[in-house]
């Protein structure tokens, strides 16, 4: 039986790497050296003669997740091999792929390997009844959808729950994706958000189901997640070939890839479409899949009253981004009397707040354009 070694210290972080040193004290580490730089005095001393082991002026090797990028893979998974041939006397591994962290495991005694995961924020009922407050503030038009939202989140407040799985549903720019981020900012962070219109069919395969360790995931994404909301914008667009990889992360919590395995539990995973109702959705994602749904929430087309506050409400928005000296530029009024008519006819938020965008610019552009003819 081979011996473990205990004369290196192994730590392995879970989370978003900004935040690695919250948990970690640094303090004592005067100096270090990061993968690529590793790879890079390595690579040096490749046609030099070696006797007894390579000596660095640092004593700490840290590792951070987007190295993984510039490395091959083989020096990857020989990493630990190479350390032991160093000085290095402490190592630390950001979001560490399955294969470097179980490798550790066999080389490395118990008590030399320490991991620690983010703590990411918790739900209880004062954040809910904040939530529900900030999402009646922000979202026009969707008084039902923001009332159903809030209670989803309810379930979260046990102890390594499974995650709650929602779907929003109706037409685009209305308020589903802007309602996940409200959630977010609240749980003290960006939500994770993929869309899967962006993706070909043998990218999003490789991206869901990994394919090396130097190439970019899901499941590298998610561990570097800001907060427990995890937005799938356009889930409709995720082919059906590819609903198996969800199963177990909307039952268990846990994603698992060729590379990574994800703890997802007590996590707010929210779905985005454009289906009409629960019928089209369990038509065209099936059954297996739509039963793992906590909640269907609809979110309807804007209402000629939902349409008036927005447009209020983006003009304000809009005209108070621009610097002091520009803001003369613009004629709020005549935007409000002129356009209101145009402003209407639009379906949703988004060419709501473009088309005020695009009015305000040609105010500007126009009162420079005067300036100058004189």
């Amino acid at each position: 039986m081979i011996s473990k070694v205990d004369s290196i210290e192994i730590n392995f972080f879970f989370g978003p790497s900004d935040k690695m040193e919250e948990l970690f004290d640094l303090s004592r580490v005067r100096s270090h050296i990061t993968l690529l730089q590793l790879a890079a005095k390595l690579d040096s001393m490749r046609f030099m003669p070696k006797e007894g082991i390579i000596e660095f002026e640092e004593e700490t090797l840290i590792v951070w997740p987007e190295e993984f990028f510039g490395v091959q893979d083989n020096f990857t998974n020989s990493l630990w091999r190479n350390i032991l041939g160093t000085n290095l006397r402490s190592v630390y591994v950001i979001n560490p792929p399955k294969s470097l962290a179980e490798q550790a495991r066999l080389l490395f005694t118990e008590n030399s390997i320490h991991e620690k995961s983010y703590p990411y924020k918790k739900i209880d009922t004062t954040l809910i009844k904040d939530i529900t407050k900030s999402l009646s503030r922000s979202i026009v038009g969707q008084d039902e959808s923001i009332k159903a939202l809030p209670r989803c989140l309810v379930s979260l407040m046990n102890t390594d729950e499974s995650p709650v799985v929602v779907m929003l549903y109706g037409p685009t720019g209305v308020g589903k994706t802007e309602s996940a981020k409200i959630i977010a900012s609240a749980l003290g962070g960006e939500a994770s958000r993929i869309q899967f219109s962006m993706f070909q069919t043998n990218s999003l395969a490789e991206y869901l189901y990994g394919s090396k360790v130097n190439e970019r995931s899901f499941a590298a994404q998610l561990l570097e997640r800001r907060s427990n909301v995890i937005i799938l914008d356009e889930f409709d667009k995720a082919g059906e070939a590819f609903h198996s990889a969800f199963y177990q992360l909307f039952d268990e919590g846990l994603f698992v890839d060729k590379n990574y395995i994800v703890d997802l539990r007590n996590t707010l995973i929210v779905c985005t479409s454009n289906y009409s109702s629960p019928q089209e959705i369990r038509k065209h994602l099936g059954e297996p899949l739509s039963s793992r749904f906590s909640a269907f929430i609809r979110y309807s087309e804007l209402t000629t009253s939902a349409k008036l506050t927005i447009i209020k409400r983006k003009i304000d928005e809009t005209y108070g981004a621009f610097p002091d000296d520009v803001r003369p530029l613009i004629n709020r009024e005549k935007i409000e009397s002129d356009f209101l008519s145009t402003l209407l006819k639009l379906n949703n938020v988004r060419e709501i707040t473009n088309s005020i965008e695009y009015i305000m610019s040609d105010f500007i552009l126009s009162s420079e354009s005067s300036s100058e003819d004189i």
